[in-house]
């Protein structure tokens, strides 16, 4: 989490609700199985997000 914080790191509480999607999206190794689907039967439904972070071309 730390290595998407901006420099003043006040920001890692808007980056919390991705970073638990990961990690309960994740497949366990002791079970083979992710704990999203362990604890709701089934798979998150995931929508595509574009990315907020602007783009800068630089030559």
């Amino acid at each position: 989490l730390h290595l998407f914080c901006n420099k003043r790191q006040d920001d890692w509480n808007e980056l919390l609700p991705d970073a638990e999607f990961q990690y309960n999206n994740h497949v366990h190794s002791s079970t083979q199985m992710t704990p999203f689907f362990l604890d709701t039967g089934r798979h998150p439904c995931m929508e595509f997000k574009p990315c907020a972070c602007p783009s800068k071309i630089t030559p």
